[in-house]
């Protein structure tokens, strides 16, 4: 099941089987193409009592249904493969508490009041007793000194000078202390700096095969699942270079995969296994600078002449060369270092964020939202996608007049909605909330302008452009309210039809 929206933020809700196709909403009468993965910003609702299988909806209009009571927490919402309570949904995990330490355990020994030859007094833990027998044999029966009773009697033997080390020895201790305190700092106490400092390291896992692996990182064992086409991430704290090993194990079992991962302190790395997935470097910052000023001002001349818009033609061939110059490198290493580029994958919560506006994108994201001076252009570089081109870009204001004496004001700033599919090129642009005056009467409804433009033509047969002026509204005729929905193609009197408001 695939959830997605259109431009216009009406939901869809369709089979897997129909990903990469073709539909025209209902709602903006626009051509969209159904995405091969779901809207994450759209869910499927059930509610109680309800006679469909789900309504699909945005998240924030599940929001505010919840605030105004039209749903309910204990309603359904499709979580992956199974229906959850909503109020289950938006409660989440909570972590565990941790254990209270445990308290300091008393010394248990008791304490002795010891008394000196000045006849002064003080109280401490007494020392384990010593041997009765000196290692010579001899016993501890020396008498105590003048004036001393108490423990002062225990007097060991005046110890023996210790003997010269060797040299070799002084080196043998110096690298040892050195290995400890290197070992320490790089197990111990640099993964604390690191931790401190707030650099840590991220170790992105993207898996372009059709198996689903089990990923495990170093000697800490870090483990996560890596489904088919997804990616996992590791965060690490090191305090020095050091290379760790990756296992990629096949869920199903099979041959496992070692790759040797660099890690170093607030660096990241990006694993593509044996460069299966191609990664594109996108310089949006240079799309955000084009423009085609030019290229619609001269299709908004021939749409107010009432002319075939053929300089849309201009702007197609100018808009492919933007879709094609703005991939900059295609990568497929195994190993990619990131920090040239600004990587989706990192733009999740508990990642570090990447949206840096001066550096070109790193992605390999088959969909992608790219701005311009004008507009927004959807890239598509799947397969089955090539050739296509859907872009939304701003016209400047203008007024056309239809026949007879109908004058369409489009204010500046308008959408025009371009898109080119395999056969044919549409242009189509919307406006809401506007008048029209006819001699039978003044209406309120939705202008509508749109032309299509024959891809592919089979001889003997001319391309040639069609289009339309189209008004949908209401308004009152002969003191009875009615429907109104006039129609221009190209340059003919327009077609009126009236209808009574049911």
């Amino acid at each position: 099941m695939i959830l997605f929206r259109c431009t216009c933020g009406d939901t869809f809700q369709v089979d897997d089987s129909l990903a990469g196709g073709t539909g025209e909403c209902q709602s903006c009468s626009r051509e969209f193409t159904i995405p091969a993965q779901s809207d994450p910003e759209v869910v499927l609702v059930f509610k109680a009592g309800s006679e469909d299988s789900g309504t699909p909806m945005l998240q924030s209009s599940l929001e505010e249904k919840l605030a105004d009571g039209s749903l309910t927490g204990a309603d359904l919402i499709w979580v992956v493969d199974h229906w959850l309570p909503i109020q289950d949904w938006l409660a989440g995990g909570a972590e565990a508490t941790p254990a209270a330490a445990a308290p300091a355990q008393a010394d248990p020994r008791p304490k002795l009041r010891l008394r000196t030859g000045e006849d002064s007094e003080s109280e401490a833990t007494p020392p384990p007793f010593p041997d009765s027998d000196n290692a010579d044999g001899s016993t501890l029966t020396a008498p105590p000194p003048n004036g001393a009773t108490g423990m002062a009697r225990f007097v060991l033997p005046e110890p023996l000078a210790a003997p010269k080390k060797p040299w070799w020895k002084w080196a043998v201790r110096l690298v040892v202390t050195v290995i400890v305190l290197g070992a320490g700092y790089k197990y111990g106490f640099g993964p604390i700096v690191a931790n401190f400092l707030k650099q840590p390291s991220y170790v992105i896992v993207h898996n372009g095969d059709a198996v689903q692996y089990q990923a495990t990182l170093g000697w800490r064992r870090l483990s996560q699942e890596l489904p088919a086409g997804a990616s996992c991430h590791f965060q690490l704290f090191v305090g020095m270079p050091e290379t760790q090993a990756l296992t990629l194990a096949p869920a199903g079992g099979g041959t496992a995969t070692t790759i040797d991962i660099p890690i170093r302190m607030g660096k990241n790395i990006l694993v593509n296994p044996a460069g299966k997935t191609t990664y594109l470097v996108l310089d949006l910052p240079w799309l955000k600078q084009q423009n085609v000023k030019d290229e619609s001002s001269a299709l908004v001349a021939a749409i107010t002449a009432g002319r075939p818009p053929v300089p849309a033609l201009s702007l197609m061939d100018k808009l492919d060369r933007f879709s094609k110059e703005v991939v900059r490198q295609r990568l497929q290493d195994q190993l990619i270092d990131p920090m040239p580029y600004d990587l989706d994958e990192l733009q999740e919560d508990g990642r570090p964020a990447a949206t840096v506006p001066d550096k070109p994108r790193l992605t390999c994201v088959p969909l992608i939202q790219a701005e311009f001076a004008d507009g927004v252009l959807n890239l598509n570089f799947t397969q089955q996608q090539e050739g296509t081109l859907d872009v939304t870009t701003q016209l400047p204001g203008f007024s056309a007049t239809l026949a007879p004496s109908v004058t369409v004001k489009v204010p500046d700033g308008t959408k025009l909605q371009f898109n080119r599919l395999a056969k044919r090129l549409r242009l189509s642009l919307r406006m809401e909330n506007q008048t029209m005056t006819l001699p039978k009467g003044t209406f309120t409804g939705t202008w509508e302008y749109a032309a299509t433009w024959p891809l592919e033509v089979l001889p003997p047969a001319v391309p040639e452009w069609k289009w339309q002026w189209t008004f949908r509204g209401k308004g009152t005729y002969k003191d009875q309210p009615v429907n109104v929905v006039c129609t221009w193609v190209r340059n003919d009197p327009p077609k009126v039809e009236i209808t009574p408001v049911k």
